[in-house]
């Protein structure tokens, strides 16, 4: 009882803490311009085009910016404003964040960059900043960072133009045009972030207050962060540890080599510590650990549409038996068991496969063209106990190639238009599949061959290779194993 009295203190807390800043009802930009070559321009355009609370300009001269009333200072305004983005020089900031104080603004973004990341000098004038915010109760976001993005408030609060959906991910970067580049990504994918914050030096608020803020978020499903550097590791797990028991945690953290580690410490000035430090630490509080940008988006959408796995035994569906070869070679590098099929099962396969096909695990029809037989291999296949997973590859091609190959399905009139076609297969193909976890609650992790990128449509995601699916299933195994062990600490 005192422990779920703590969590709740805990959660209030933070939310309280950081709802002026995901959630603000009005903006002020300090800086903003109409000069198109200034950040302050396409940050104050980005926030008009966005937020449909109050926004204002603070700008030295006073003139208008993009038709809104331009303030000499934050103090001018004559309305209460809850957030303050800065996009002045560093050595401007100290007056200004003085005046904030004064204004009762709650949080602040530090767009501005020249503080800790350019030596002594830069550390001095960030503490000097950190200390006189916190005299008025304001939380600070970088700075040397891009802004943020909350969905619940409408809210895009970056340097520049960015698109982006609304969706179940919570994302918190250290670097800036790692989070752009995976924004972007995600958008061409059809993927959403309910939250995103480019988080820059973490001069105030940390790492591990967005995870835990995003945590406490319903909207949120899974957490993202990218991780250069910690400030305070211990506090850190305290944090993330708690989280990781409610939602998925993953994480990308460069700065494995020497090289990497010295990059880091000149772009937002933080130590990125030992490698091996890190991937101990991670896997004691549940971090799902990823080691490309790519991957990091992979499974975080991995962990949208899939049930955990029960256990690490998979079965593999291929259209092509090279590729099977490659699937099986993933799993075995990843940890997973690609299991032998009893004799029962392949003769059940033999009643509606050629001759020719594979008779083992991967299951390999050898160019079947009968597609109602084939989409009939999976429910087999899941029905079995051994059987934790499936790895269904070349799923995607389906709505392409099977016109070509003239495949029938039984009882199925097919349209004769290829366009027609394709819907409908594509159609026909995801109800099964989402019948199939419906029913058996097991992970169907499906690929294409036919498609450089997939689109998250429906609760279905198709990846282009069958080494980014493994990698995604071996991950949702990872934090299974995670939860068992921690479920078993209370027994």
């Amino acid at each position: 009882m005192e422990a779920i009295s703590r969590e709740v203190k805990e959660e209030s807390s933070i939310i309280k803490e950081l709802d002026p800043l995901f959630n603000p009802t009005s903006v002020a930009v300090i800086g903003a311009t109409d000069n198109r070559e200034k950040w302050g321009y396409w940050t104050f355009c980005s926030i008009v085009e966005s937020f449909k609370g109050r926004k204002y300009a603070v700008n030295i001269s006073g003139k208008d910016v993009l038709g809104y009333k331009s303030y000499r200072r934050i103090t001018e305004i004559p309305g209460k404003v809850d957030l303050a983005v800065f996009v002045i020089p560093a050595q401007n900031v100290l007056p200004v964040m003085e005046d904030c104080v004064e204004k009762g603004v709650k949080a602040a973004i530090l767009i501005t960059a020249g503080f800790q990341e350019t030596g002594e000098e830069g550390r001095k004038l960030q503490n000097e900043v950190v200390k006189i915010a916190r005299k008025g109760g304001i939380r600070i976001v970088g700075p040397n960072c891009m802004g943020l993005w909350s969905a619940s408030s409408n809210l895009k609060a970056f340097m520049l133009p960015l698109p982006v959906l609304d969706g179940p991910l919570g994302f918190v970067t250290q670097g800036g045009n790692v989070g752009v580049s995976i924004l972007r990504m995600a958008y061409d994918r059809n993927i959403g972030f309910h939250k995103y914050v480019s988080c820059g030096a973490t001069a105030d608020l940390q790492i591990e207050d967005y995870i835990e803020y995003f945590g406490y978020d319903p909207k949120i499903k899974v957490v993202l962060a990218y991780i250069e550097g910690l400030n305070d590791g211990r506090r850190f797990m305290e944090k993330v540890r708690k989280i990781a028991k409610r939602k998925p945690i993953i994480v990308l953290k460069s700065g494995r080599t020497e090289a990497a580690a010295k990059a880091i410490k000149s772009h937002v000035g933080a130590l990125a510590g030992s490698d091996k430090v890190y991937d101990s630490a991670f896997k004691e509080v549940g971090v799902i650990r990823v080691d490309t940008v790519e991957e990091l988006l992979d499974v975080g959408v991995g962990f949208l549409t899939q049930p955990l796995p029960r256990g690490r035994n998979v079965a593999i569906l291929t259209g092509g038996g090279s590729y099977g070869v490659i699937c099986a070679d993933a799993c075995e590098i990843n940890g997973l068991n690609v299991v032998k099929l009893p004799d029962w099962v392949v003769e059940e396969l033999n009643k509606i496969l050629p001759p020719r096909w594979s008779h083992g695990n991967p299951v390999d029809p050898a160019g079947d063209r009968n597609l109602h037989y084939y989409l009939q291999i999976p429910d087999i296949l899941l029905r079995l106990g051994e059987v934790d997973s499936l790895i269904f590859m070349g799923f995607g091609g389906f709505y392409r190639f099977a016109f070509f190959m003239n495949v029938k399905i039984d009882g199925v009139e097919l349209p004769e238009n290829y366009e027609e076609f394709s819907r409908f297969i594509e159609e026909y193909s995801i109800n099964l599949l989402l019948q199939w976890k419906r029913k058996y609650g097991k992970p169907v992790v499906t690929t294409t061959f036919h498609e450089s990128e997939s689109k998250l449509k429906n609760g279905v995601y198709h990846y282009s290779s069958p080494e980014r699916a493994v990698k995604v299933l071996a991950k949702l195994v990872e934090y299974k194993e995670f939860l068992e062990k921690e479920s078993s600490k209370k027994l």
